[in-house]
């Protein structure tokens, strides 16, 4: 039977494909997760014109590192995990039985009659519209992790944030770079930077004086003393209101992220950017099982037309090596993600959309108001940069996704054929 398992129909088969799918899921997970760090915070970067936050994948990766370290990268692992187990066990077991119910279908054909390309294709894609439903609340509480921290270590600039909170009743204008630099580093303040957090008028006035007073060199030291004591006072005040602004976005953990979500939007926020999910995981799906059985395929074809002429064999998926299998694997990865990418950008877009407006400050552009739909948080992101954004991060899932189903087919396959 194509697709990797046997075609019983017990019990013990269904348990089977359980087990074997969730502990090759695991495996998957544990080397892809750096890389869907990366892509997440490359996805959910500003489009409001201001300057990107990385230059690519491998800025994205150095930046995490630099600033929260290697385990940064596998900032909330603990919710994929699970959804892990759950996705691939979901997959192969649904998988495996619509392969059953296609061939119960069939009057004139056996239980273990071979499909064909196009129903292996439509098992697929059925196997990951059922899937969908288990990852969508997974994945929203992954991403909400993997985001939070851009702001916390300053990757999403605290600046944004502090100024628009700076005082009460000020207006504050867009952060040049010069004042994200000041509040990057404290340390070297900028005249701008002090500006923001006081009224306009009294800060003219200052500096007027200032402006007035160096012209006497009497007076000299009593400028430098006030100009450091107007620079610390900026600082203590920026200081103030920052952390604040940060700490409200934090989680504390998947526990946390799940209290707060279901407080806020009850058990329908869990299901934001459920479409996209869908859309990915079945067309995907599709993909991904389909592609990997074209491979099996194309491979033993290739086996018995170069076998032996005496050797009249018929050769089966457990006829070849390992290698062949990650190949296969690997095969069916690439193709899984380059499918509906975009569906996955929106997805990632709409699940982060509260965390990335309330750090970045509430005049921030993202994808539109809050709670703002598929659609419409796809056709924003297109007008702000059309098709490039909606790729956003697809090389680094690519590159992801390649070894990460390589591993899953294999160690499902090794595991079949030996237990």
């Amino acid at each position: 039977m194509t697709g990797g398992s046997s075609s019983d129909s017990s019990p013990s088969s269904a348990l089977r494909d359980i087990a074997f799918g969730s502990f090759a899921g695991v495996c998957g997970k544990i080397v892809e997760f750096p890389a869907d760090t990366v892509k997440v915070k490359l996805q959910s970067q500003p489009i409001d014109g201001s300057a990107k936050l990385y230059n690519g994948p491998v800025d994205c990766f150095r930046q995490t590192v630099a600033r929260e370290g290697f385990r940064g990268l596998y900032r909330g692992l603990s919710s994929p995990l699970v959804g892990a187990v759950l996705e691939n066990a979901t997959l192969f077991v649904s998988y495996n039985h619509i392969q059953k119910m296609i061939r119960a279908s069939r009057v004139d054909s056996t239980e273990d009659g071979e499909l064909t390309l196009p129903e292996l294709f439509t098992a697929g894609a059925l196997a990951g519209t059922v899937a969908s439903f288990l990852l969508t609340p997974i994945e929203l509480v992954k991403c909400k992790l993997q985001v939070q921290d851009m702001a916390r270590t300053g990757e999403l600039g605290a600046g944004a944030s502090t100024v628009t909170a700076a005082a009460p009743g000020v207006k504050t204008k867009a952060i040049g770079k010069e004042q994200r630099r000041y509040y990057a580093q404290p340390s070297a303040p900028k005249k701008g930077a002090a500006a923001a957090a006081f009224p306009s008028s009294t800060t003219s006035s200052m500096f007027a004086a200032a402006e007035a007073s160096t012209a006497s060199s009497g007076f000299s030291r009593i400028i430098t003393a006030a100009s450091s004591a107007l620079s610390s006072s900026a600082r203590a005040t920026t200081t103030t209101v920052a952390a604040p602004v940060a700490a409200a976005g934090a989680y504390s953990g998947p526990i946390d992220v799940i209290r707060r979500t279901f407080r806020t939007h009850g058990l329908a926020g869990f299901y934001r950017g459920h479409l996209g999910t869908m859309l990915r995981e079945t067309g995907g799906s599709a993909a991904w099982f389909g592609v990997y059985e074209v491979a099996i395929r194309q491979l033993i074809q290739y086996h018995q037309s170069h076998s032996l002429q005496g050797e009249q064999r018929v050769m089966s998926k457990a006829d070849l090596a390992t290698s062949e299998l990650l190949f296969a694997g690997a095969l069916a990865g690439i193709s899984y993600n380059v499918v509906l990418f975009p569906a996955d950008v929106i997805k990632s877009r709409q699940q982060t959309e509260d965390e990335l407006r309330a750090l970045r400050g509430k005049d921030a552009k993202l994808t539109g108001s809050a709670g703002s739909g598929f659609w419409q948080v796809g056709r924003n992101l297109y007008r702000a940069e059309g098709i490039r954004g909606l790729y956003r991060g697809c090389l680094v899932t690519v590159v992801k996704s390649t070894p990460t189903s390589a591993v899953i087919f294999g160690v499902y396959e090794m595991l079949n054929r030996n237990f």
